[in-house]
């Protein structure tokens, strides 16, 4: 169901997310923690404009709007059909297959640019947040179990859709 309002919103917490990254990646002052240093506690210049900045730019309220939006979006689809067990089941198998595919092609195409392409290096001016995507290698049972989405360290931000998954269920 398209809701233009709605997507708008979607549109603004998309924005919100992508600017709260891009000021998380990188160590302010040697501070690798900046979202979690309380404002007043904050040393520098360029590290009070940072934390400043993620006021607004909250990207953790932002994906909870994109939750709240999804939720009210689905119970309106679900709304419209009719309440058989049989509808709902066919609403649930055609979620999951219009989500996982797209997945699936996303992770195994970061899977194999990880293995052709990565090196390893820990940037000594990244946050602790960055630093801890892909440091391990990559082994069959980690693959397995990010095609699985039990762990989603290969695609970091496939976490929101084990989230909407189940939640949505």
């Amino acid at each position: 169901m398209f809701i233009t309002r709605l997507e708008s919103l979607r549109g603004i917490a998309a924005l919100m997310v992508a600017v709260s990254h891009c000021l998380i990646v990188f160590a302010v002052n040697q501070n690798e923690m900046i979202w979690a240093t309380p404002l007043q506690e904050t040393q520098g210049t360029q590290a009070f404009i940072t934390r400043l900045l993620l006021i607004p730019f909250n990207g953790g309220a932002a994906v909870t709007v994109f939750f709240v939006l999804s939720g009210y979006v689905l119970g309106l689809s679900l709304d419209r059909k009719s309440k058989s067990l049989g509808t709902c089941f066919a609403f649930y198998v055609k979620r999951l297959f219009r989500i996982y595919p797209a997945y699936l092609v996303c992770l195994t195409l970061i899977i194999f640019s990880i293995a052709c392409f990565h090196t390893y290096t820990v940037y000594p001016d990244t946050s602790v947040w960055f630093k801890e995507w892909y440091q391990n290698p990559i082994t069959i049972d980690n693959v397995l179990a990010n095609y699985t989405l039990f762990e989603t360290n290969l695609n970091q931000v496939a976490w929101t859709l084990k989230v909407e998954l189940v939640m949505s269920v």
